[in-house]
């Protein structure tokens, strides 16, 4: 292509304008003379390509708003905002706060389903950390180690595209709070509050006791108001090393932890919720020795399956519901753990729930040295369970492997059972693609 150099007069200076375009503006008076530039001018019909393809190049971008520690702000998603690669409307924020400062960000909406996501914004997006649901319901909360504000940013949007309406952002310094002391035979009653100690994982109580090597001790969590997780950790070399945990090691959704404790010295005690964003009363209680475990059987049905030469069996299933799995996210089970009076015709199945966006492609693995494993996509659960897509052996040796589009945005039921009656341990892992 041709094109002119063009002398433009030293009093014009040019100024960029919206989509790439240049407009030429006179120098106020009394201002120095700008050297001559030399501008390329190009046929018009090719002018006209180059911006066309110019306001298209890239996704519409959001001004930054500054966003200080403390701080409680209200804003809209609406046609117009920036855009992300799904289509989603987003807000971005510059949260102003001291590099290694650890902040707790929180996104609030009725209107629609919330989601947080920080990265690197100069050179292009890289995004370093996410989160959808953890505030709650469909909000977002997501914990943070503030960097060098001149290269973060915060992008407050929504899940999906074409959601959009009022929310709420706030962002607060991360407080620790000394854990309190309990000792063996003791029992305590606490409360999990949004105010409590904050974790990736959810708000969370901490309780210190003392023993010596070789104890052994039960953990009990136990509330009717939400499902109760604990852990047992201890400090070294200044950080926390989880030495056990347990969900629903109790009866129904409560916890019992049993633990033979390796080393003298202080320990500690860690009770949340299941889902992380669950509040309300609950009971701990420390207790020496080992309880015996508690095994509850779900309501069996019969089933008469030819097992290859093995002639037909009468099998039942029992199963339970393990809990959220996100994408990348590796979750290690074991069929048939603790169902030490369960027979060989029961056949174990472990339930984990997904959030899908439409059209997200997922591939779902289950590996297992032990197991030939068996994977199902579907909606509902336990016995209401509707399968919409299952794999046997589509991954290497006897692993699963399973391709799947989702055609609504949702949650979803991803099941984890084995080809016949088995126990053992698996991993289970899904990849997504948007």
């Amino acid at each position: 292509m041709l094109g002119i150099d063009v002398h433009i007069p030293s009093q014009t200076r040019p100024f960029r304008a919206a989509a790439g375009a240049i407009d030429f503006r006179p120098a106020p008076p009394g201002a120095s003379p700008s050297p001559t530039p030399l501008i390329p001018i190009f046929p018009m019909k090719g002018l006209a390509f180059l911006l066309a393809a110019a306001s298209c190049a890239a996704l519409p971008l959001a001004a930054q708003t500054p966003l200080s520690v403390g701080q409680t702000v209200s804003g809209t998603l609406q046609a117009g905002d920036g855009t992300l690669d799904n289509g989603a409307y987003y807000d971005a924020y510059v949260i102003r706060g001291r590099p290694g400062q650890r902040v707790t960000v929180r996104m609030r909406s009725a209107d629609f389903d919330t989601y947080l996501r920080w990265g690197r914004a100069q050179g292009g997006w890289v995004e370093e950390a996410s989160n959808d649901d953890s505030g709650g319901g469909t909000d977002s909360r997501l914990m943070l180690t503030l960097g060098d504000e001149r290269q973060y940013e915060l992008r407050a949007s929504a899940f999906d595209e074409d959601q959009a309406g009022a929310y709420e952002l706030s962002v607060a310094e991360h407080v620790t709070v000394a854990p309190t002391p309990i000792r063996v035979g003791q029992s305590l009653q606490g409360e999990l509050t949004e105010d409590d100690v904050e974790s990736e994982e959810g708000v969370e109580d901490h309780y210190v006791f003392t023993a010596r090597a070789g104890d052994v001790v039960t953990i009990l969590a136990e509330s009717i108001a939400l499902d109760t997780y604990v852990i047992l950790a201890r400090e070294q070399g200044g950080e926390l090393q989880e030495l056990g945990s347990d969900d629903d090691g109790g009866v129904d959704t409560n916890s019992q932890l049993v633990a033979e404790l390796a080393e003298d010295g202080e320990y500690l005690v860690i009770v949340r919720s299941f889902m992380g964003d669950e509040t309300g009363p609950y009971a701990v209680r420390l207790e020496a020795g080992a309880a015996a475990p508690v095994v509850e059987e779900d309501e069996a049905f019969d089933e008469d399956i030819d097992f290859g030469g093995m002639g037909e069996m009468e099998i039942s299933y029992q199963g339970s519901f393990v809990g959220p799995v996100r994408a990348g996210q590796d979750v290690a089970g074991t069929l048939g753990e603790g169902a030490d009076d369960a027979d060989e015709t029961v056949q174990f199945y472990h339930d984990y729930t997904y959030r899908a966006a439409a059209g997200e492609r997922l591939t779902i693995h289950v590996t297992s040295d032990d197991v030939d494993v068996y994977v199902g996509i579907g909606t509902g659960g336990g016995d209401d369970f509707v399968p919409l897509g299952e794999d046997d052996d589509g991954g290497e040796g006897l692993n699963a492997r399973l391709e799947h589009t989702v055609e609504q945005a949702g949650e979803y039921t991803i099941r984890v059972t084995s080809a016949y009656p088995a126990r053992g341990p698996y991993v289970l892992r899904v990849d997504s693609t948007r």
